[in-house]
C-alpha cells in the first residue's frame, strides 16, 4: 500500500516479540521469523531513504538466516542479498551494488542450476546492466541486458507484453545496438 511511515511499529513489535520469546539470538526454528521481520525492516528503512539503517537490517537478517538454516546457500539469501544491492544502488555505491546482484545471481545458480531461467535471475541482470551504465560500463551492461532479455523471452514467450519484458527492451534498444538483438 506504500504506506511505509505505519509499517515500522508492527515489524518493531514482531521482532521484540520474537526476541522475548526466542533469545536475543535464537535457539530454534522459530527464529526464522526475526530473519522475515529483518529482512523487512531493512526494506521499511530503504523505503525511508535510510540507506545506513537498511544495510545493517540487511546484513543482520543474512547473518541470522544462515545460524538458523545452517547453510551459506538459501533463496531467502539470495532475495536479501538483491535487497542489499538495490540499497547500495540508491546509495549510489554502484561497485557494491553491482557485487551483491552477482553474488545473488551466484547464488540462484547454484541452487537452482547453472542453465536454470528464473525472473529473478533475469531481473539481476537488468538490475546489473542498470548499475553498469551508472559505472559507465557500457559493453558489460549491454551484455547483460541481452542476457536478461533473452531469460524473460524464455520465461515469458506467450506474453510479449509482459512488463519485464518490456523494460528490458527499452533497456536493450537504450544501451546496445539494435543489429545485435536476438
Amino acid at each position: 500500500m506504500k504506506e511505509f511511515t505505519k509499517a515500522k511499529e508492527p515489524l518493531m513489535l514482531a521482532l521484540n516479540m520474537d526476541r522475548r520469546i526466542h533469545g536475543e539470538h535464537g535457539d530454534g526454528d522459530h527464529t526464522g521469523i526475526s530473519s522475515v521481520i529483518l529482512h523487512n525492516l531493512g526494506n521499511y528503512y530503504r523505503n525511508m531513504k535510510q540507506y545506513t539503517k537498511a544495510e545493517e537490517h540487511y546484513k543482520l537478517s543474512i547473518d541470522m538466516y544462515r545460524r538458523i538454516r545452517l547453510e551459506e546457500d538459501d533463496l531467502d539469501i539470495a532475495r536479501v542479498l538483491n535487497r542489499l544491492g538495490h540499497n547500495y544502488n540508491e546509495m549510489k555505491d554502484y561497485k557494491k551494488a553491482e557485487e551483491h546482484f552477482w553474488l545473488s545471481i551466484e547464488m540462484y545458480r547454484r541452487l537452482l542450476g547453472v542453465d536454470s531461467d528464473h525472473p529473478d535471475i533475469a531481473d539481476l541482470l537488468c538490475c546489473i546492466g542498470k548499475t553498469q551504465v551508472a559505472l559507465r560500463l557500457l559493453e558489460k551492461a549491454g551484455m547483460n541486458f541481452k542476457e536478461s532479455l533473452e531469460m524473460y523471452t524464455r520465461l515469458h514467450d506467450d506474453n510479449s507484453q509482459h512488463p519485464d519484458l518490456l523494460e528490458v527492451k527499452q533497456c536493450v534498444e537504450k544501451y546496445c545496438q539494435l543489429s545485435d538483438l536476438p
